[in-house]
């Protein structure tokens, strides 16, 4: 099993992730922030994850996708904020109406948020769904392969994607008391 929950003073939740992060390490650099779990990732290796997103005809907050159709290239141009979750995530439940706040307010500046889902059974993220809707598309991962693509280490995780595919920020958890700071990284990443 790549992921399973465990508790964490990271707001309540964490998840163990395989280590082995395959061809997305090269040139990482890691930056002490918010108590260390904010990191910037200086490259990205867009081969990595040959995937495709069948994002066309996918209803928003529902499950149907899967990683393994995931492609990150399709979303070139675009600032993607890609968020990794589970059903028993109690800071992930947090997380959401907040995620879909910032895509009405920012999603006509060609911004996207799109949802992982890393649990084993696919009804386990239904049942979430249902009670903590979400207004972008989710892609399904119970293999946890794209987690591990992204070297997750907990949940949430999140992960700003500038218009060229490379990572500008990334973090853990979720904190009310930082979305101010977590919306101006988007805003800047607008900007450029």
């Amino acid at each position: 099993m790549i992921v399973s929950g465990k508790p964490c003073a990271l707001d309540g939740c964490i998840a163990d992730v395989q280590q082995h992060i395959d061809g997305l390490s090269n040139g990482e650099r890691g930056m002490n922030h918010h108590r260390g779990i904010n990191r910037v990732r200086t490259s990205w290796v867009t081969g990595a994850i040959c995937l495709i997103l069948i994002g066309l005809g996918t209803q928003p907050g529902h499950a149907q996708d899967h990683a393994a159709q995931f492609d990150l290239s399709k979303y070139q141009g675009k600032i993607v904020w890609l968020d990794f979750w589970a059903s028993w995530c109690v800071p992930c439940r947090r997380s959401f109406p907040w995620l879909n706040q910032v895509l009405a307010q920012y999603g006509d500046k060609d911004f996207i948020v799109i949802g992982v889902n890393v649990d084993k059974d696919p009804e386990l993220a239904s049942e979430f769904l249902t009670e903590t809707p979400a207004d972008f598309p989710i892609i399904y991962d119970p293999d946890g392969k794209l987690a591990t693509q992204f070297g997750v280490v907990g949940m949430p995780s999140s992960f700003l994607i500038g218009r060229d595919g490379q990572i500008i920020t990334d973090h853990v958890g979720f904190k009310r008391h930082l979305t101010t700071e977590y919306e101006a990284s988007i805003e800047q990443a607008l900007a450029q």
